[in-house]
């Protein structure tokens, strides 16, 4: 049987700062993020990262930011305290990347050079621009 493939890409503005909850021994970062499409209409999506990534993003990640985020689509259920079972459709990120400029981008490389900030899953600390080369 062959495999398919599960992966979205979104780029959009946090609704708010990341929600840290702990499962366990593993730590859960959830965001919220808006998307305009090009009828200017806002989609949400809900965002988790896991572990070292959840707890990078939730120190350099704050409402209203501009970030990317790549991962795969991930189908859940469960019943409320009225009684109805509620579908949520969430995105698993495997890496987000700090996105924009100014007075935010200084605040998330702590007063450092313009550049977007990776957190990648497994990463402990965002990557240098140094540490970033470019293959042309």
């Amino acid at each position: 049987m062959s495999r398919g493939y599960n992966r979205i890409v979104i780029v959009g503005n946090l609704g708010f700062s990341p929600e840290m909850k702990n499962h366990g021994e593993n730590v859960m970062a959830r965001m919220r993020v808006a998307v305009n499409d090009f009828r200017d209409r806002c989609n949400w999506f809900t965002v988790k990262a896991f572990g070292k990534q959840a707890e990078v993003v939730s120190s350099y990640v704050k409402k209203g930011d501009r970030i990317l985020v790549e991962g795969r689509i991930d189908f859940g259920e469960y019943v409320n305290k009225e009684g109805v079972k509620v579908i949520t459709t969430d995105i698993v990120a495997s890496n987000i990347v700090l996105l924009g400029g100014g007075a935010k981008e200084e605040r998330a490389n702590g007063g450092g050079k313009y550049g977007e900030e990776h957190y990648s899953g497994g990463a402990s600390a965002p990557a240098q621009d140094d540490d970033i080369k470019v293959p042309f």
